[in-house]
């Protein structure tokens, strides 16, 4: 209901919400000392960096919340059991929201956000061919987690060797960098 929703997000958040609508009245103000640049580079760094920190702020709090209220209990009500998945989505969403504040940073100072994104993007083609393995593990890994094709506790049959005959063992735990498995004696 609405008076419940009210006290777990909105009541709990008040202040921070107090404190980014002011900032964001200041920044609307700041907009009349634009004809005076050097003022308002040197006030907008300051309002706009306390602006963006903030709004970053409620946005992680709530996120988390969300994340660790709901989303975690979707996960052990379908597969049984929390996993490291439920972490990386949870850095993924931090890292957007940090890369929306620096945005909304950059746009208060009136940066060139056009060059700053391709100097990003050139940066993350670099830093995806250096880590090219460790994104297709981990996409493996994600692979694994969804299509569920065994579990831990099931006993599989592979073949690691095509020249010797295939392994027995059971899967002791998934993790984002391997699968454990107990080979029988």
């Amino acid at each position: 209901d609405a008076q419940s929703t009210y006290n777990q997000f909105i009541k709990s958040f008040q202040n921070l919400i107090t404190i980014a609508g002011t900032f964001s009245f200041i920044a609307l103000a700041l907009n009349l000392l634009v004809q005076y640049e050097e003022l308002y580079q040197f006030l907008g760094f300051f309002i706009y960096f306390a602006l963006s920190v903030t709004l970053a702020w409620i946005a992680l709090q709530i996120s988390r919340r969300l994340i660790r209220q709901t989303v975690i209990s979707l996960v052990q009500r379908w597969f049984g059991e929390v996993s490291e998945v439920v972490l990386i989505f949870e850095t993924l969403i931090y890292v957007i929201i940090i890369i929306v504040a620096g945005i909304i940073f950059a746009i208060g100072l009136r940066l060139n956000i056009t060059a700053i994104i391709a100097s990003l993007g050139i940066s993350g083609v670099a830093i995806a061919f250096g880590a090219q393995q460790t994104v297709s593990r981990l996409f493996g890994t994600l692979e694994i987690y969804l299509d569920r094709p065994y579990r831990p506790g099931e006993y599989i049959r592979i073949s690691f060797n095509p020249y010797d005959e295939d392994a027995y063992g059971r899967i002791e735990s998934i993790g984002l960098r391997s699968t454990k498995i107990r080979m029988v004696a």
